[in-house]
């Protein structure tokens, strides 16, 4: 995919919404991004599977980033890729997931990603990803970060490109056709 070209400073997060996923962090996080970032917005698309229950829409407005918090619990395959195409950085703040696809999904579409520091973030993303730990005050900061400084911005995306080249279907097919081999030779 083409990343050539400006983006608007968009945030984006793709996902069901869990409270492993720390929306509330992110929220928090957003409204200090806004002060510093008069048209940034926030993206979030999935369905809301909180419990207990978190209204995004609600806490955006106590923040007073109601009006550029967006928040759609489904999307068309089309609209979503083009809200890949828009975002400037994927925001993705998962306490764990077993293997996090939606980043190198964005990586795909040339969106950089503010991961939450796991052990699985470090494995799977190491450098190609800006890793943050919980707090609103640091995830803010790399927000602000990647959304202005172009020069990180571009680092950080030609890190994830070679990243992601290690998660192609021939070298999964590869991996996959090795241990199979190893197994049978046992």
């Amino acid at each position: 995919v083409d990343a050539s070209g400006p983006r608007p400073p968009i945030a984006l997060f793709v996902g069901s919404l869990f409270n492993r996923r720390r929306i509330p962090e992110l929220l928090q996080a957003f409204a200090q991004v806004a002060k510093a970032v008069p048209d940034a917005r926030l993206l979030l698309i999935g369905d809301n599977r909180t419990h207990p229950p978190v209204d995004p829409r609600a806490l955006a407005f106590e923040l007073g980033i109601g009006d550029r918090v967006d928040w759609r619990e489904y999307v068309p395959d089309a609209e979503l890729e083009n809200a890949y195409r828009q975002a400037r950085v994927f925001v993705f703040l998962s306490d764990y997931e077993g293997f996090a696809m939606t980043p190198l999904e964005a990586l795909a579409y040339g969106v950089p990603s503010v991961l939450l520091d796991t052990p699985i973030s470090r494995e799977v993303y190491g450098e190609a990803a800006r890793l943050v730990g919980p707090d609103p005050a640091t995830i803010a900061n790399a927000l602000r970060t990647l959304l202005t400084n172009d020069d990180v911005h571009a680092d950080l995306l030609a890190r994830g490109r070679t990243r992601l080249a290690a998660f192609s279907w021939v070298t999964t097919a590869g991996a996959v056709r090795t241990a199979l081999e190893e197994a049978a030779d046992e």
